[in-house]
């Protein structure tokens, strides 16, 4: 098998694009599977999944591996001048091959001689016409690529301009708060606990050293209100969101020409706004009490105001609507995914990624011999 390195742009991200198909494919069907089960659950799934299409051209560039025909053929050049003419020229047969103390010479063409004496020209315009396209792949890939990595970069420096401008929050009430819930999730991790006036809800990021950022007016809310936007931002720090949700931008961005990788990503921030929600009210806060709070703070976010993208939260008005019925209705589930549960899903996942990462196309030279064999 060609490396990736002699493999076209074009046919190499066609192969990138039909193996992310599959995993995802994959990770929306376990998804689907798992519905009637806990958010956090079904958030894992697609997180592990996501995150694991950033290891696909590792995985394509290893020499072991499995050919499938469902890929496209890694094939920059014609190496043999005889492919595609149809006939062997003595120029084609080794210096060591006996046939039968004969000369050999060119053999004509059969009666099918017009279409075969039409490959050359077929070929011609192929081989010129691909190594266009794929740089124009190529070159789209990179722009899309870098687009949205530079937002992220943004995001994050925009993170770190908060966190330096935050100001402490030494309001007891909301240190005791912070106190409660550290002790009632077991998370060592120390947090900040800041307050900008850029900032208008309730924000999570940093996984280290996690950085909760209230709004400036937050001081003014009562007791019931500082525990829903508190004990919600914590979750998102007890469950690692901000360096999953970094890692699946990182994917998006690198498979952003694959609409699955959208969808996937947007259903991993809809269950993981449900899976903080199920801590939340674990927690002991009444169910109506919490969605009267996210209300109350989703009508306060101004129609033009824009987090930046690495710790934008799912508060966009359908999903919140659905969290909204979920919590109500009570149809949050509160199971705990064990950690026997976790493991098994790893290695689900790893073997799943593995094998179809370590698909490769069937080599040109198995083809071209399947071909002379099936002309003769």
């Amino acid at each position: 098998m060609q490396s990736i390195v002699e493999a076209g742009w074009l046919d190499l991200i066609s192969g990138y694009l039909i193996k992310s198909s599959l995993i995802l494919a994959l990770a929306l069907v376990l998804a689907f599977l798992l519905r009637k089960r806990s958010a956090g659950l079904r958030h894992l799934v697609l997180s592990l999944f996501l995150v694991g299409l950033l290891f696909i051209p590792i995985l394509s560039s290893l020499t072991a591996g499995w050919e499938t025909r469902l890929l496209p053929t890694w094939e920059t050049s014609v190496k043999n001048p005889a492919e595609g003419r149809g006939w062997v020229t003595a120029q084609d047969v080794p210096l060591s091959s006996h046939v039968d103390s004969m000369e050999v010479s060119e053999v004509p063409p059969d009666s099918r001689g017009e279409e075969k004496t039409s490959r050359p020209f077929q070929s011609g315009i192929l081989s010129e016409i691909k190594p266009i396209l794929g740089i124009g792949t190529l070159v789209a890939w990179l722009t899309g690529a870098a687009v949205l990595l530079f937002r992220l970069a943004l995001g994050l420096r925009g993170a770190v301009r908060l966190t330096r401008e935050g100001r402490g929050m030494d309001d007891p009430l909301w240190k005791r708060l912070l106190y409660r819930f550290l002790a009632a999730v077991s998370l060592r991790r120390k947090v900040h606990l800041l307050s900008h006036d850029r900032v208008r809800i309730p924000l999570t990021w940093g996984f280290l050293r996690p950085v909760v950022m209230m709004p400036s007016g937050s001081d003014g809310w009562s007791e019931s209100q500082r525990s829903t936007a508190l004990y919600h931002e914590l979750a998102h720090v007890k469950r690692g969101d901000f360096l999953v949700m970094l890692l699946a931008r990182l994917s998006c961005a690198l498979y952003w020409f694959n609409p699955l990788s959208w969808f996937v990503f947007r259903m991993i921030r809809k269950e993981q706004e449900k899976a903080c929600d199920e801590l939340v009210l674990k927690a002991g806060i009444k169910p109506s009490t919490y969605a009267e709070n996210l209300l109350l703070i989703r009508n306060s976010i101004p129609v033009h105001w824009s987090p930046p993208a690495a710790v934008l939260g799912a508060l966009g008005r359908s999903q919140l609507n659905d969290r909204l019925v979920a919590i109500l209705k009570q149809k949050l589930n509160f199971e705990e995914v064990k950690m026997k549960t976790k493991i098994m899903l790893g290695i689900l996942v790893i073997l799943s990624i593995s094998f179809i990462g370590m698909a490769r196309p069937v080599s040109s030279e198995a083809g071209t011999s399947e071909a002379i064999v099936s002309e003769s």
